[in-house]
């Protein structure tokens, strides 16, 4: 079974990913965050049991509370006492090219998606990434 974690704090960003996923023929077990630091405790939680992490984090970087780059920071810090290999995809409203350029320079970040997110881009992540497990 596949584990995305998403990470929006835009509720109608959830609507549209649950649609999308509800779409896909792989099994997904999916845990929708609206804050960066309450998915973080989650991950931090987690660390030592990789069953229960999440194979894909679709991250927004425009958030309250945490921001997607303040997330990424921290996650970079976590990252070597995880147990698994997740992989990190943006998304963002945003185009411009200097937030893409810093958001890609994270070891983690495989991708960044103008959003809204589309299904043949869901597609294409969920066969990468189960091509690899």
């Amino acid at each position: 079974m596949l584990k995305i974690l998403m990470i929006d704090d835009d509720p109608v960003h959830h609507v549209i990913m649950r649609y999308i996923l509800a779409k896909v023929p792989t099994e997904i077990k999916t845990n929708y965050y609206f804050n960066a630091k309450l998915a973080l405790n989650l991950l931090t939680e987690l660390k030592d049991e990789p069953e229960d992490l999440p194979d894909i984090i679709f991250l927004d970087l425009d958030m309250s509370i945490m921001d997607g780059f303040n997330f990424l920071d921290r996650y970079e810090v976590l990252k070597p006492s995880i147990q698994k290999k997740i992989d990190i995809y943006i998304l963002s409203s945003s185009t411009d090219i200097d937030e893409r350029s810093r958001a890609e320079h994270y070891p983690s970040v495989k991708g960044y998606i103008v959003k809204p997110i589309i299904q043949q881009v869901v597609n294409e992540i969920i066969d990468t990434t189960l091509c690899k497990t």
